[in-house]
Parts: C-alpha cells; structure tokens; sequence
C-alpha cells in the first residue's frame, strides 16, 4: 500500500493500461458554473436582476437550490417558501417551469475538455 493522499492509501496494483493504481477512468462534472454557464436570474425575466438578487437572497435560494440538486422537490421547497415569504410564493415554481431560460451555454472550453477526456477513454458523467 502506499499513500497517495495525507492519511488514505492506495494499492499499487497497476491500472487496465499497465501504470499505477490511480489511473482516472471516469470524471463526474457539476453542470451549474462547470460545464454550463447558469444565470437563474434569467427564468424570471419580469425580475430586474438587483430585485431578483433581493428574492434569492430573502428566501435564501442558493440553499434551496442545494436541496433541490439533493432530491428534494420543487413542490415541496415551493411551500416552503409560500409558507414563510407569501410575497415571493411562486418564486421556485418559476423559476422551475423556465429553467431552460437560465442555461445560456457551455462554460469556455468544457465541449473541448469534455472531447478530450473522452477520446482518452474516460468517461464523463455530469
């Protein structure tokens, strides 16, 4: 065993292709900010983005958001938030039906990072 990493080992039995045990296989990417640019402001275009910066910041939406990518559902974090802030009931359900809206396009240089690991024979999940 060796280690590779402060605390943790690792076996040094080689990998498929010959080299050592820590041979990458498979890259799992975050979509939001990595492989896609995502400005949520944009599913509520009525929003100015400083009014809807003021609703996510009330509602604490960057926390919904995380629970939302956890599993949780939309429905039930939209009660949440209809239940606490009755101003701004909707806000999720909005921004859920026009999430489309708010994916304008890959990060630069993903759709060639992502070519590149592939054609490596790494897989990629997101």
């Amino acid at each position: 065993m060796r280690e590779s990493i402060p605390g943790m080992t690792a076996p040094e039995t080689p990998g498929p292709d010959g080299r050592g045990g820590d041979v990458v296989d498979t890259v799992v990417l975050d979509l939001g900010q990595v492989v896609l640019r995502w400005e949520p402001w944009r599913a509520h275009p009525h929003l100015s983005i400083t009014a809807w910066e003021a609703v996510a910041r009330e509602i604490d939406f960057p926390s919904l958001n995380l629970r939302a990518d956890a599993g949780e559902s939309f429905a039930s974090l939209e009660a949440e938030v209809a239940a606490s802030w009755p101003e701004h009931a909707g806000f999720l359900a909005r921004y859920e039906a026009a999430f489309a809206d708010a994916i304008v396009g890959p990060v630069p240089g993903m759709p060639e990072l992502v070519t590149d690991l592939r054609s490596a024979g790494c897989g990629c999940s997101a």
